[in-house]
C-alpha cells in the first residue's frame, strides 16, 4: 500500500521489504538517502519481522517508508504501535534523516499518519517526544496533533477525532 501525500509518499513495508532494509540492501532500482535506516527504525522493522513471523499483521496500522514523490528517495520512517487501545487511541513515532529535516516533510506525515489512523477506526492519535526536541515538537503540531500534557522530560501530544 502506499498513501501518496503532496510531496512524500508512505510506503507500507512487507516483511520482505523490512528484511532487505535490515540487511541493508535497497529494492532493485531504490535509493535511500544518506543515514537511512535510522537506528530507532531498526528496532521497528526487528519486531515488525517477529511478528509477521508469529502470524500477526497490523494491517495499514504498520510501519512505512517516507520517501520523496520527485524522486522517490527514502529519507525516513513512520509507525504506529499497534492497533487502537481500550480508548481508540492509537500512538505514532517518525523520523526523518537529518538531510531532509527542517523542509516540513515530518508534518506532511504527521498529517499522513492521522489520515491513515482514522480510516481504520482509531479515535485518537497520540505522540510523545523529549522536551528538548524543538524541531519534532513543532512537526508534530504542524501536522495536526495539539499538546495535551508537558512533564519535565516528555511532551505528549494528541488528535482527536470528531464523533
Amino acid at each position: 500500500m502506499i498513501v501518496t501525500l503532496s510531496r512524500v509518499s508512505l510506503r507500507l513495508y512487507t516483511e520482505d521489504d523490512a528484511v532487505r532494509v535490515l540487511e541493508g540492501r535497497p529494492r532493485p532500482g531504490e535509493t535511500w538517502a544518506r543515514d537511512y535506516p535510522m537506528f530507532d527504525e531498526i528496532d521497528f522493522l526487528r519486531a515488525l519481522v517477529l511478528d509477521r513471523r508469529a502470524g500477526k499483521d497490523p494491517g495499514q496500522l504498520g510501519s512505512y517508508q517516507v520517501r520523496l514523490r520527485e524522486n522517490d528517495l527514502v529519507i525516513g520512517g513512520a509507525s504506529f504501535f499497534g492497533p487502537p487501545d481500550e480508548f481508540g487511541a492509537v500512538e505514532i513515532v517518525l523520523g526523518i534523516v537529518p538531510d531532509y529535516t527542517g523542509a516540513g516533510f515530518a508534518a506532511e506525515v504527521v498529517a499522513g499518519m492521522i489520515d491513515i489512523a482514522r480510516a481504520n477506526g482509531a479515535g485518537f492519535v497520540i505522540a510523545s517526544v523529549d522536551v528538548a526536541n524543538v524541531a519534532a515538537q513543532k512537526a508534530l503540531v504542524g501536522g495536526g496533533l495539539g499538546e495535551v500534557v508537558r512533564g519535565e522530560t516528555i511532551v505528549h501530544f494528541a488528535h482527536e477525532f470528531a464523533a
